[in-house]
């Protein structure tokens, strides 16, 4: 993907890269004219790698391990070659604060953004926005305004109903674990609990195997807090996606499991009143939304 794109890139051509993101910033690489924007040190911030996968564990330039002094999300953070030099630049558009609890964000220290959907790689997508715009000369705080609350229209992130229970379909990437960490580190951080489900019934619709290797590389993990009451499993690698769950300390009479997506559905259509959040592939939304009605 990395020859693909960078043969796109000819004389003359303008960057605007996320600097905190060491496999992006390498792009850079002998060019000049570069935008970068990215995020300060945040208040959720881990000093170590907290997840299981890391893209970040060696230079992209000289294949030498790589240092961080902060951690935003899995290889997202601020990092140091220890041999060539490579490291993370500073940044012309900057996220200075975030709360994720409250749903806002800050970039330049002035400009407030309050989000619909509290997750750390939003943050990235509204950042890169809001750059592009200041560089075709739009002001700071009309773009603020008029991104405050954006909902993605993309089809990654679909509100819905089931009977009177109210849920968030996170789409995700299979053979990608941080795709995956992102959407699990959002319902996990939902404080008025909720349930959640899985459902991995095609492995790849780019390359037509059944390897499910990468359930292993996904942080599962992060759900074994108070916030989430029950994790439904489905679809026809229900067996397998159960099999990664037994390598975590969750509860198993936490755990329901459905090959049939219309079963699992069915048993989350139910008086009960917490929130759903539904995380699956681009392949299977259509099998979830075609047994919901969406919002």
């Amino acid at each position: 993907m990395y020859d693909a794109l960078l043969d796109s890139i000819t004389d003359g051509t303008q960057l605007i890269l996320n600097a905190d993101d060491p496999l992006v910033s390498s792009f850079a690489q002998g060019r000049e004219d570069v935008v970068w924007f990215g995020a300060d040190k945040l208040s959720s911030d881990t000093e170590t790698l907290s997840s299981v996968y890391n893209d970040g564990a060696y230079c992209p330039v000289c294949k030498a391990p790589m240092t961080y002094t902060t951690h935003h999300y899995n290889h997202i953070g601020h990092y140091a070659c220890t041999a060539c030099g490579y490291k993370r630049q500073d940044t012309q558009y900057t996220i200075t604060a975030v709360d994720l609890d409250r749903g806002e964000m800050t970039i330049g220290g002035k400009h407030r953004i309050t989000l619909a959907l509290k997750s750390l790689y939003n943050i990235y997508n509204i950042l890169a926005a809001y750059t592009v715009a200041s560089i075709v000369g739009i002001d700071g705080a009309k773009i603020a305004a008029d991104m405050n609350n954006y909902v993605l229209k993309n089809g990654r992130v679909i509100t819905f109903a089931l009977g009177s229970r109210k849920g968030t379909l996170l789409t995700s990437k299979h053979e990608n674990s941080i795709s995956y960490d992102q959407s699990i580190r959002v319902a996990s951080a939902y404080k008025d609990g909720c349930d959640v489900m899985f459902i991995v019934d095609a492995v790849s619709r780019k390359y037509f195997t059944s390897d499910v290797s990468w359930l292993y590389d996904i942080d599962f993990e992060m759900l074994q807090n108070e916030n989430i009451h029950e994790i439904v499993l489905a679809g026809k690698y229900v067996n397998d996606l159960a099999a990664r769950f037994s390598y975590t300390d969750i509860p198993k009479d936490k755990i329901k499991t459905f090959e049939d997506i219309g079963e699992a559905v069915d048993y989350l259509d139910s008086d009960r009143r917490e929130y759903i959040y539904a995380i699956t592939c681009f392949s299977d939304k259509g099998k979830f939304l075609a047994k919901v009605k969406e919002d």
